[in-house]
């Protein structure tokens, strides 16, 4: 009995495993579709028997892929890890500012997001009350918030963009060093250098602090959360030290979810948490430690949300009450017309003035209601959706960058920038990736003796519940940003068991 309650855990850990290979296949071909819509058909064909060829040399070549990663694993593990973690800060700085210095062709006026953010975090820096965007931001909270994150920046070099972008590149290596840290604890140095270096110069990654886009605070809380989880809560002896990791790691995961447009998308990291955690109860016995977190993390978000509510209330000229952003997102998203992605809507708020909140929530429910039985009565329409949907978050070659079109001014550099510089290598990028993945997953299926964490299965359930997520609600590309670090550690992790001890 007791052997088989140790069991659990790992058979439950290769489910996950098989259901995160469906999705890379899917992903994969997701990438062969959009050619056909994105380029003429006899460059489609010949890409798509290229990625075939790719993937059937990955398969006879496996061993010797292999045997080339366990040397240089063999090799970085002789580095010290100050030396190492010194030089991933040192490439992720230098990468992202010459993009930032090369490519600085994005204006932050262009797009009304970005004008949103930019906008009120003036105001907030400059009188402490939110003005102009006040309402619309009472209805998405995260543009406050987002607002209240570059307000530091703002109060210190005004509405920059050269600023913002240094202000995000710092932003995003200190993401590098929380990765690097977290998995040189959990693996090795060489698995957390693979891991840290890959994510400084992937070119999704090097031009991203161009865009003052929310993903990138998310990410920031997100990865403070994994890093003090997974790592700071085991490595510390004494116990009252460990609570305290572990509530700071549920209060990032709470701030993480203020920074994201779909708050969801964090709840799935916190749920995936307790899932662990119930895994680990069903091989250790220890319940009650399970019910305690549990606890804690209702107790953090409850009075979180009530604190955040209070302060955005207090800096805010809020003239009308807020729309429920939830029901909008799943109305956008289970909108077949509009391929489930953002559209200016009239019919949203075609009610009478009078009507009360509840009265406002009952006809957005109709709405919706109304769209999804369209859908499971049209089994054609909802299959459409899904396949555009899955197109739009995996397919895309611009991959985490939605704003590319309407932030260059100059067409010409827009075309050029787009169809052969960033599609190209954001396509190479992830397929590469991807096959990694794979690849290694299975490998890690297999191998019974292979070193296995539960940041794998979190890194894997995370991948798999927003992407469930993205399919019911409002589907933009950009929304993925923070999955590139989550991919890159299955990429990487997946593979230790080829590590020489």
């Amino acid at each position: 009995m007791e052997q088989s309650t140790q069991n659990r855990p790992d058979l439950i850990s290769k489910i996950i495993g098989f259901f995160c290979i469906a999705l890379f296949a899917v992903i994969i071909l997701s990438k062969c579709i959009y050619l056909f819509d994105l380029v003429p058909n006899l460059i489609a064909v010949v890409g798509s028997v290229f990625i075939v060829t790719l993937c059937v040399v990955v398969i006879i070549k496996y061993d010797y892929i292999i045997s080339k990663i366990n040397i240089f694993f063999t090799r970085i593990n002789g580095i010290g890890y100050g030396k190492l973690i010194i030089f991933i800060a040192i490439i992720s700085l230098i990468t992202k500012f010459i993009a930032v210095m090369a490519f600085h062709i994005n204006s932050i006026d262009d797009h009304s997001d970005i004008n949103v953010y930019v906008t009120t975090s003036k105001e907030l820096a400059d009188y402490g009350m939110v003005k102009q965007y006040a309402n619309y931001c009472n209805s998405f909270s995260h543009m406050f918030w987002y607002a209240v994150f570059l307000t530091p920046v703002t109060r210190l070099f005004g509405i920059s963009q050269l600023a913002y972008s240094i202000y995000l590149s710092i932003t995003l290596t200190l993401v590098c060093a929380l990765v690097f840290d977290t998995m040189s604890f959990l693996y090795s140095k060489a698995i957390a250098f693979s891991v840290a270096f890959l994510f400084c110069i992937l070119p999704s990654q090097i031009l991203l602090p161009q865009y003052v886009t929310h993903e990138i605070a998310s990410m920031f809380f997100l990865f403070i959360g994994i890093w003090l989880y997974f790592k700071i809560s085991k490595q510390v002896k004494k116990r009252y030290l460990k609570i305290i990791a572990i509530v700071g790691s549920f209060v990032s995961f709470f701030l993480c979810s203020q920074m994201n447009s779909i708050g969801l998308i964090a709840m799935i990291a916190l749920t995936i948490i307790l899932i662990i955690e119930l895994i680990r109860c069903l091989s250790k016995r220890t319940i009650m430690s399970f019910a305690i977190k549990i606890v804690s993390l209702l107790l953090i978000f409850i009075i979180g949300s009530v604190i955040f509510n209070a302060f955005q209330i207090n800096h805010s000229k809020i003239t009308r009450e807020k729309n429920n952003k939830v029901l909008w997102t799943l109305y956008v998203g289970s909108n077949y017309e509009h391929n489930g992605e953002w559209f200016p809507d009239k019919k949203w708020d075609d009610y009478p003035e009078n009507y009360s909140n509840d009265e406002i929530d009952d006809y957005h429910m109709a709405l919706i209601s109304q769209q999804y039985k369209e859908l499971i009565s049209s089994p054609q329409k909802l299959l459409s959706l899904i396949k555009h949907k899955i197109t739009v978050i995996w397919g895309n070659f611009s991959y985490s960058i939605g704003y590319t079109n309407e932030t260059i001014p100059n067409e010409s550099i827009s075309k050029f920038y787009n169809q052969y510089l960033f599609k190209p290598l954001t396509f190479i990028e992830y397929l590469v990736l991807l096959l990694l993945a794979v690849f290694g997953l299975a490998s890690l299926i297999r191998n019974k003796s292979a070193k296995k964490e539960y940041l794998i299965v979190f890194t894997q359930l995370y991948l798999l519940g927003t992407t469930s997520l993205l399919l019911l609600t409002e589907c933009r590309n950009k929304y993925t940003i923070s999955l590139i670090p989550i991919f890159l550690i299955i990429c990487i992790a997946s593979s230790s068991n080829f590590e020489k001890s």
